[in-house]
């Protein structure tokens, strides 16, 4: 996906901050209303950060491993805000199962299966997910 041009953003946002100001008043209560080379300056900044960070998501977005890690983890946090994470573990073994050949994605939820189950005391199991981690990641 193609990252936003900044220039094509700020330049209308700069156009619109130099006539901000209050329609129908007479032009020195319309000065006192705009504001100051600061204040712009200051809105400008923010946009330009506000730009870069979301042209950083779309990028990331545009990756599936990073989204399909990100559903895993909302996935998990629904789970736990309804009272029991562990439901949350077929959930994401199913979603395991349709990516059998990424690697990337099944230690990502292999990962997060193992928090589940260290987090709600069954050690044994996720000692032994980590063991699959280690023997899928080997070869």
């Amino acid at each position: 996906m193609k990252k936003p041009r900044k220039t094509s953003v700020i330049l209308p946002l700069a156009l619109v901050l130099a006539l901000w100001g209050v329609p129908n008043l007479p032009p020195a209560a319309a000065q006192a209303q705009q504001p100051d080379i600061t204040t712009m300056q200051n809105f400008l900044n923010l946009m330009d950060r506000y730009l870069d960070i979301s042209g950083k998501w779309m990028n990331m977005l545009a990756d599936k491993e990073t989204t399909i890690y990100l559903a895993v983890e909302g996935i998990a946090e629904i789970y736990e805000q309804k009272g029991n994470k562990l439901d949350a573990i077929p959930a994401l073994r199913e979603i395991m199962k349709k990516y059998p050949q990424n690697r990337v994605v099944r230690t990502a939820i292999q990962f997060k299966i193992r928090d589940i189950l260290k987090d709600n005391g069954k050690y044994d199991e996720a000692l032994r997910v980590l063991w699959q981690i280690i023997e899928e990641n080997a070869r």
